[in-house]
């Protein structure tokens, strides 16, 4: 059995804590995972600074997932809802570890939506568009065989500025046969 922290504020405005035992450690990470999404979407309203306090209550918990994708999710999560730079601090710290982790786009995406310096940003989805341009050329991916990496390189290069992959990325698209796999395209790269 796992225990893990539940916090809120009661009717008088004061911050409590409570333990909560989870019986496995699915069930733990599960809850986790709810209890960030709730206080995300309900948060204390009309107060950011509660909600916020609320979120960074769950850095350990979080911390003690069992799951490293579903714990660097959750850390995620947190730290954009919280503070910005805290988010790309722990990217920054996983990417020490493993340069190419899946992480480094979220990093981008964050830099660009905040307005980061456009060079910076630029060289974040430019070092992706290159890894993904190693992968399918190391694997000989081509058009026919594999269009989804072809169009994720394509997505970071436009990401990176270069406006000419918009007119290959449609190009591409109207080459795949049918339009169920079309489709299949389309939701993979909204799903990026």
């Amino acid at each position: 059995m796992t225990s893990l922290l539940s916090c809120g504020y009661d009717k008088t405005g004061h911050h409590f804590t409570s333990k909560i035992n989870a019986t496995n450690t699915d069930e733990y990470d599960r809850y986790v995972m709810q209890k960030i999404n709730d206080i995300a979407i309900n948060g204390v309203i009309d107060d950011n600074e509660k909600t916020k306090r609320l979120l960074l209550d769950l850095v350990p918990e979080a911390d003690r997932m069992n799951d490293e994708n579903e714990k660097y999710k959750a850390l995620l999560q947190i730290y954009t809802l919280t503070d910005v730079h805290k988010a790309i601090d722990f990217i920054d710290e996983v990417l020490r570890k493993n340069p190419d982790h899946w992480l480094l786009i979220y990093k981008c995406q964050i830099m660009k939506i905040n307005n980061y310096d456009n060079d910076k940003v630029t060289n974040c989805f430019s070092h992706i568009a290159k890894k993904a341009e190693e992968e399918i050329k190391k694997n000989n991916y081509n058009k026919k065989d594999n269009p989804k990496e072809i169009l994720l390189y394509y997505l970071a290069e436009i990401n990176a500025g270069n406006m000419a992959y918009i007119q290959k990325s449609k190009d591409l698209l109207d080459k795949i046969q049918t339009q169920k796999r079309k489709m299949s395209c389309i939701k993979f790269l909204i799903a990026k």
